[in-house]
């Protein structure tokens, strides 16, 4: 579904949330695979793997959106198939604990977001200085092109040609 809406030239909020859905997608899949496999509980590391890779998008939705959908088929699925999630059963408490550690994750990885966005990208020309020498309204602002990756540049390049 990501694919298919950069494809057709969307761009935005709604596309890195259908990227961070389908990031929190891949992983359950993994755990669902190895279910009653003693590395059914390792295939739980790539839930961090994809929310780590999704702060390239630069925005808090799309975490938000992998680390609610994480949490809510851990919980769902500790009643309606427990052995799909953990080897052996699944404990309330068991799913508190991945849902707090899925949640402080989410939680630093906004933070990163928030402060990459404000910081410019080195190779880009820094903005000068107004001539009083205020640094005030030298900052630069999110998605002006200058912070983080350039997304709408990166999409144009993946979209078809017209």
């Amino acid at each position: 579904v990501p694919s298919l809406l950069v494809w057709r030239g969307q761009r935005g909020t709604a596309v890195h949330v259908a990227i961070g859905l389908m990031m929190a997608v891949h992983p359950a899949a993994l755990v669902y695979l190895f279910q009653v496999q003693p590395w059914q509980i390792d295939m739980h590391m790539y839930f961090f793997v994809a929310l780590a890779g999704l702060t390239l998008l630069c925005d808090r939705w799309p975490l938000i959106a992998a680390g609610t959908l994480t949490a809510v088929h851990h919980l769902l699925l500790n009643y309606i198939a427990p052995e799909w999630v953990f080897l052996g059963s699944g404990q309330l408490t068991r799913v508190f604990v991945h849902a707090l550690a899925v949640t402080i994750q989410v939680a630093v990885l906004i933070l990163l977001v928030e402060r990459v966005r404000i910081v410019p990208m080195q190779n880009v020309e820094q903005p000068r200085l107004p001539p009083n020498g205020s640094r005030q309204n030298a900052k630069p602002k999110p998605g002006d092109g200058r912070t983080c990756w350039n997304s709408q540049r990166i999409s144009k390049r993946l979209s078809p040609p017209s």
